[in-house]
């Protein structure tokens, strides 16, 4: 069945799938019935062992659905592969349990579709964290354009239902000049997106458009609710990494990132110290918040969350250390 429209860029969105057998049928069902025809959906397994394989074999009698096979390596090589195996003019990243509305990839593409759009680089819907899916995709029709330092800004401070994440956006893909999401890292949306804005020119614009497009379901297995594991120790690569790339940024932005990091990182200490992580560990995280706390600053860009932070670290290691997970564990929040 082809339903290709030549006033339709092609659309190339890649879903990461590992032991997805459960719900990724659903996921598929909804990319595939997009009211944007013009898509492929680069699905890259990444070694299941359920009954993942099978579900997506019985859907792939549609020809938009692309399936890429690889040994078990991780979701950031996971998209790395998907993106090396897309082919649209643009891209898009959806995991394998989000729900999307049906007009997700429209939407998105409608900065791109209208008039003076040759430097609009990225297009960004909003999401909802929810429990449970609720269809209720809400699209006021207008949108604000930004430029890439405005756009980091805004992402960082998780200003109106957006955020750092790789989902509810699409990506001009000439623009991510080979850009690829670093790998065996955590965090690597946040990695990605910060050193994907960083270098782009004030020319470049970033559209936010005022629709939400995607439920984003937060599962008992995320980071946030399994227990503490050395891969996490990879935020301190993260933070050197986009610390980095936001040198020559506008202050705002540096205000920006530190308060995210320092929020972040906040949250995988304190993991560290529940989960009973060897002391070397704790202590080099510790080290790595107390510093980026040094940098902090109560003019805005800033949060309430990083402000209590950074008077807990005030008190000491050990007042702050009790605070910090007596914190974590009341709200479980990055």
């Amino acid at each position: 069945m082809s339903y290709l429209n030549n006033n339709e860029p092609l659309v190339s969105i890649i879903v990461p799938v590992y032991n997805s057998g459960d719900y990724i049928k659903g996921t598929l069902m909804r990319l595939l019935n997009q009211s944007y025809k013009n898509i492929e959906v680069v699905v890259v397994d990444d070694g299941s062992t359920d009954q993942t394989l099978k579900v997506i074999n019985e859907i792939s009698y549609d020809g938009r659905l692309k399936l890429v096979q690889q040994f078990h390596s991780g979701v950031s090589i996971a998209r790395n592969t998907g993106m090396n195996n897309s082919s649209g003019k643009f891209i898009s990243f959806v995991d394998s349990d989000d729900f999307v509305s049906k007009d997700y990839v429209s939407v998105l593409m409608r900065p791109f579709l209208s008039k003076n759009n040759k430097s609009i680089v990225m297009s960004i819907g909003k999401f909802k964290t929810v429990d449970r899916p609720q269809n209720n995709f809400i699209d006021k029709k207008t949108m604000i354009e930004m430029n890439p330092s405005q756009a980091l800004e805004q992402l960082l401070m998780q200003k109106d239902d957006t955020d750092v994440s790789l989902w509810s956006r699409i990506y001009r893909v000439s623009s991510l000049n080979g850009l690829r999401v670093n790998e065996g890292i955590v965090f690597e949306d946040l990695d990605y997106n910060v050193r994907y804005l960083a270098g782009l020119d004030d020319k470049s614009v970033v559209a936010f458009v005022d629709a939400v497009v995607l439920e984003y379901y937060q599962r008992t297995d995320s980071i946030m609710h399994r227990n503490f594991t050395d891969e996490e120790m990879t935020i301190l690569q993260v933070v050197d990494n986009v610390t980095l790339a936001v040198e020559n940024s506008d202050i705002g932005v540096r205000r920006a990132l530190n308060n995210k990091l320092i929020s972040t990182l906040a949250g995988v200490y304190s993991r560290s110290v529940i989960d009973d992580a060897s002391y070397d560990k704790q202590m080099l995280l510790y080290h790595c918040l107390s510093e980026l706390s040094k940098n902090f600053t109560l003019k805005k860009p800033r949060t309430l969350k990083s402000v209590l932070i950074v008077m807990a670290l005030h008190l000491g290691k050990s007042f702050s250390k009790i605070i910090l997970c007596m914190a974590y564990k009341a709200t479980k929040k990055i």
